[in-house]
């Protein structure tokens, strides 16, 4: 243990009260100084939630789901009850309509966020959206565009270009044309009065935080999260703490409820946490998190299951499930002539929990993995007396309804054999169960094809043949009687 000092902590502390290093008076610079509190100057107080179980102030809840499943639904759900007060699901205290902050990179504000906001009852007036952040350098541009007037400016290439562009590709109606071309210069003006850099959870937090204080909203959805941290290492625990750690704090002190809205990898981990995209730092700042799915239970596909994947506030919420309706919303006019949709609650109380969601891990993206049982029992039938072509499996399946992944993994689940069935067709593949000869028979199958002469003795070599071994081959294989290789060297 050479090196190590006797002292270590005395050695230490003289080295931190070396004059040398800086002091208050000394006129040299002090080293950063470590800030901390005792724990018992920290007041206790009891969690605050805005859903029983599922959100609470001040916390961060993450919800992750593959795309198209119907995550949005679920958002515009929950922004509509904190813009109306009205009560949840299984929690009936009485509430105030609140303000909600939403930052949406991948749904349109016109035809998707306030459609469906609309359609589950919601107050469109509490849902604050903020567009991009006018830095210095944008406000230069902004007074740059200001002084080239269409046409013969940027402003009017720019308008030129994209007008024909589209009446070449696009439209024939001379109306339609005029309406877009003014919709385009209104566009295109707007954008160079005040011209913008999308906002970045990593860079604009001071103008986050301003927005937040004069807001004071009660709920902040970021969807997706991952949009909203560019030129930060998603894959980096490291990078999105640190990128994600303003924003929590933030939400500590402001008291709101914080949600993060994610996708599931591709992966085939049966833990649903393993399930979430990117960095495991996402689902690990988390206090709550929640997965969405399929109900592959229900045969008309509709259902959609919200089940918990991590709860460190209380004892994890029960599973819901939902399913997805059209409902007809107002224009402007005041008729009903959008078509939306809306979520409506159909079980609560559910059981299964997320990982069940994802517990087979051999299924791929998309595939109902309760076909696979079905997969298995099928194909354990066609293969109980013979050898058949993969081919002929993947269409008779098929014709049943099993998917080839399904079928794939209940090969795989089964232990079947596979073996060529031609030496001069390549694609000529069947499949055998392993239960008719009580051994693995894949070895045997290359050897068979391949090397008939010395399948006899590596039965023998690997016990197979069950009976006893009188010698050894040239090759030093141990041969039964039956299975004599060439000069077979008898045992002593």
């Amino acid at each position: 243990m050479s090196g190590i000092p006797k002292e270590p902590f005395d050695d230490l502390f003289r080295h931190a009260n070396d004059p040398s290093r800086g002091t208050p008076f000394s006129g040299r610079p002090m080293p950063p100084q470590l800030r901390y509190r005792r724990l018992s100057d920290i007041p206790a107080r009891a969690v605050r939630w805005a859903w029983q179980q599922r959100l609470a102030y001040g916390e961060f809840t993450l919800v992750a789901g593959d795309a198209g499943v119907g995550k949005g639904f679920l958002m515009s759900y929950i922004m509509a009850q904190f813009t109306t007060g009205e009560p949840w699901p299984e929690d009936e205290r009485p509430r105030e309509p609140r303000d909600v902050l939403l930052l949406s990179a991948e749904e349109n504000a016109a035809s998707t966020i306030r459609p469906r906001l609309q359609a589950i009852g919601g107050n469109p007036a509490r849902v604050i959206i903020p567009d991009t952040v006018l830095s210095p350098e944008a406000a230069d541009l902004s007074q740059d565009h200001a002084d080239k007037e269409a046409p013969g400016g940027v402003l009017g290439d720019l308008l030129d270009v994209t007008y024909n562009t589209i009446k070449t590709n696009y439209f024939t109606k001379e109306q339609e044309l005029d309406d877009l071309g003014v919709r385009i210069r209104l566009l295109l003006e707007n954008e160079a009065k005040a011209p913008g850099v999308p906002l970045n959870l990593a860079r604009h937090m001071p103008q986050i935080a301003e927005l937040v204080l004069e807001a004071r909203p009660a709920l902040v959805v970021v969807d997706p999260l991952k949009a909203y941290l560019d030129g930060v290492d998603v894959s980096s625990s490291i990078g999105v703490r640190t990128a994600m750690r303003p924003l929590l704090r933030l939400a500590e002190v402001a008291g709101f409820v914080l949600i993060g809205v994610l996708h599931l990898n591709k992966g085939g981990s049966n833990k649903a946490i393993y399930r979430v995209a990117d960095s495991q730092a996402f689902i690990q700042c988390a206090r709550t998190a929640f997965a969405i799915g399929i109900d592959y239970a229900d045969q008309a596909r509709r259902r959609r299951l919200v089940l918990n994947m991590k709860s460190n506030l209380d004892e994890p919420a029960l599973g819901m499930a939902y399913e997805i309706t059209t409902k007809f919303v107002l224009d402007d006019q005041g008729q009903e002539t959008i078509k939306s949709a809306r979520l409506d609650w159909v079980e609560l109380g559910i059981e299964t929990t997320a990982d069940e969601l994802f517990r087979d891990p051999g299924v791929e993206p998309g595939t109902d993995p309760t076909m696979v049982g079905e997969a298995k029992a099928w194909l354990e039938a066609r293969l109980a007396e013979r050898f058949q072509p993969a081919s002929l499996l993947f269409s008779d399946a098929a014709a049943h309804g099993i998917s080839k992944p399904a079928l794939v993994r209940a090969k795989r689940e089964l232990g079947v054999t596979v073996r060529k069935l031609s030496l001069q067709e390549a694609e000529n593949i069947g499949w055998k169960s392993r239960k008719e000869d009580g051994f693995d028979s894949t070895p045997w199958a290359w050897f068979a094809a391949k090397k008939p002469r010395v399948l006899g003795a590596l039965r023998c070599w690997f016990g197979e043949c069950g009976d006893p071994v009188v010698g050894f081959s040239q090759d030093g294989v141990p041969c039964c009687d039956g299975h004599r290789l060439g000069d077979l060297d008898p045992l002593d």
